[in-house]
């Protein structure tokens, strides 16, 4: 066992490949990279042209923007990346899926952002990342250690792809009642809400509060701390919209969020405190039986417009003119007490990926710096 530097086991992938010569699905970039090391999504905006870096199945992929955001993930695949995604390939001498930990370790990043060039967007310096110094333990060890680690990360794959289904189910359910009109007692024949008894037209004013969020709070720390404990949302699409943490939620009940910048009309339901900031749209309901799952499904189901202006958004009076059909009021209660089955267990899933998460990070530095022995 000896002290290595991230040079001496690894390096830097710098082969290039056209960004036409591969699936557009397979383009990883800053932002589709998703913060405190929960892996990739879908990216949102692909180049059309020009070279990427091309990177492989058990690379190491890392955000060279804002580090402190904590964005790595492991290649299960081949494809190409943005040149602000760092590339690590390992040498013989190291496990790649050890060396996926070693970068996940807090203290990687804590080197990266001292290293660290800029203030509003720190980009990390690669000569300096790649002196990065770490424990090398004999390769059963770093299997053993990667074993153990991997354990939480599938139990945490396995919660969030429950979450999917979840939700996909709820959406469904919501579409053969509200959309393809095939509730309960529904008569054939009837093929709009028209025809409906007690169906009717209405706003999203008249059945939730809607608000824009503001300035940024005073009290604000990037990272979750002791005194900044609720969440801060903006705009974003990334992490849910995170931006950070503040010390006093502005907002106490379930409601639903609309980014009404940016990437207009994405929507989230919100089931914890939390401070909205930069115009996100706060949508409470007011009326009794309409839930915050109810808006939450009605609004995932339409089309949300910005006002057509110079600088596209969505405005408070807009979004509470905007039309929805309100089904009877036995349809809501009957619909609401089915549905809060699918996100009652989609909170305790987030419940349990957050203390996996906890206990996960916990253990990771303690198994790199031999204070647990394997």
């Amino acid at each position: 066992m000896r002290k290595v530097f991230l040079n001496e086991v690894s390096y830097y992938v710098n082969e290039k490949i056209k960004i036409t010569d591969f699936d557009s699905s397979l383009y990883i970039s800053t932002d589709s990279m998703l913060k405190d090391k929960a892996g990739i999504c879908l990216p949102q905006s692909i180049p059309v042209e020009g070279n990427v870096t091309k990177y492989q199945a058990d690379d190491v992929l890392v955000s060279n923007i804002r580090p402190y955001f904590k964005k790595i993930w492991i290649s299960d695949r081949c494809g190409g990346c943005s040149n602000d995604v760092l590339v690590f390939r390992a040498k013989d001498s190291i496990v790649p899926q050890f060396l996926y930990y070693v970068l996940s370790d807090d203290r990687f990043f804590d080197h990266m952002m001292a290293g660290a060039n800029g203030t509003k967007m720190p980009r990390g310096n690669k000569k300096l990342i790649s002196m990065y110094q770490f424990v090398l333990p004999s390769k059963m060890t770093q299997h053993r250690i990667a074993d153990i680690l991997s354990r939480y990360d599938k139990l945490i794959s396995n919660y969030q792809k429950q979450i999917i289904l979840l939700e996909e189910a709820a959406k469904r359910l919501y579409k053969e009642w509200f959309v393809d009109f095939k509730y309960p007692g529904c008569q054939n024949n009837q093929i709009d809400s028209c025809q409906h008894i007690g169906w009717k037209k209405t706003t999203i004013g008249n059945i939730a509060n809607v608000s824009a969020g503001g300035d940024r709070p005073d009290s604000f720390s990037k990272e979750k701390s002791s005194e900044c404990k609720i969440p801060v949302y903006s705009n974003g699409t990334e992490n849910e919209g995170l931006y950070g943490f503040t010390t006093c939620a502005k907002v106490f009940l379930d409601s639903v969020t609309v980014s009404a910048r940016g990437t207009i009309g994405y929507i989230c339901l919100r089931k914890n405190p939390y401070y909205p900031i930069v115009r996100l749209l706060t949508i409470t309901p007011k009326v009794k039986n309409i839930s915050a799952e109810f808006i939450y499904l009605c609004l995932s189901s339409t089309r949300i417009d910005s006002n057509g202006a110079a600088q596209q958004q969505v405005t408070v009076p807009q979004f509470s003119n905007k039309e929805i059909v309100l089904p009877p009021e036995e349809l809501q209660i009957q619909f609401n007490t089915i549905v809060m089955r699918f996100f009652n267990q989609v909170e305790i899933c987030k419940k349990r990926i957050y203390l996996l998460v906890e206990a996960r990070d916990r253990l990771l530095p303690k198994l790199m710096s031999e204070e647990i022995e394997v």
